[in-house]
């Protein structure tokens, strides 16, 4: 009787480990499992209690892994995987002409998704301006973008923003303060004929009036005959 030989199995590996991927089919009765290939390869580095450079990244502090670059196969040259700083921050673009009065260590308030507000600070105040139709910029109607300055923001407190991992904000920020000030609705101004403003008395009088602040609806004023718990009329 005569039997047949068994078939050679044909084995797919990759060649050189660990680096970019080239398959090739061979025949081995016995394979090699992966681990044996990458003992070999690591076989080959001489220990020397020294790395050189390139080979290791040293980072200034503890950092968040968001995101991985390589994949199974990709040329070792390549990114591995990219970084973010644990902690959390909010990129705001403010229009160029209105970051003058805002500096690094200012306060703000930041209103998240869920209409909760949290407290934060200014971490930085980009120095390039972008848009504004010099560099080309245009927004999608073809007209030149608004020149901006990019804004950091952190909350003062990371837990309350634990839960994020992207959304969009609304943060406020306060460039100005006033304080023991009289303030009106702005709808009690009236414009006068020869120029200024002036607020009117449930009786009719009107008390012309300088203004400061504008904010929130309400606006200081000062002026002679206007003191506080007087009653001023307003628009509706």
């Amino acid at each position: 009787m005569n039997v047949d030989p068994l078939p050679t199995p044909l084995v797919t590996a990759t060649d050189p480990p660990c680096a970019s991927t080239s398959f090739r089919t061979i025949d081995s009765p016995r394979p090699l499992p992966p681990v044996c290939l990458l003992r070999d390869f690591s076989a080959r580095q001489k220990q020397t209690g020294t790395l050189d450079v390139g080979r290791v990244a040293v980072l200034a502090g503890t950092v968040r892994i968001s995101g991985l670059k390589a994949q199974l196969g990709d040329p070792a040259s390549g990114d591995v995987l990219s970084v973010t700083s644990q902690v959390k921050s909010i990129a705001v673009k403010v229009d160029a002409t209105d970051a003058g009065p805002i500096h690094q260590g200012d306060k703000v308030t930041i209103t998240l998704p869920d209409t909760r507000t949290v407290p934060g600070e200014v971490s930085s105040v980009g120095q390039s301006v972008d848009g504004g139709g010099g560099g080309g910029d245009e927004d999608p109607s073809g007209e030149a973008s608004t020149p901006t300055l990019q804004v950091t923001v952190v909350p003062s407190d990371t837990g309350s923003v634990e839960g994020l991992q992207a959304a969009t904000v609304q943060v406020v920020f306060t460039t100005e303060t006033r304080k023991n000030v009289l303030v009106v609705p702005v709808g009690a101004l009236l414009a006068l004929q020869e120029g200024g403003y002036a607020v009117q008395t449930p009786g009719g009088k009107l008390l012309g009036v300088r203004t400061g602040l504008f904010s929130k609806g309400m606006v200081e004023i000062s002026g002679r005959g206007v003191s506080e718990g007087d009653r001023v009329v307003t628009a509706s």
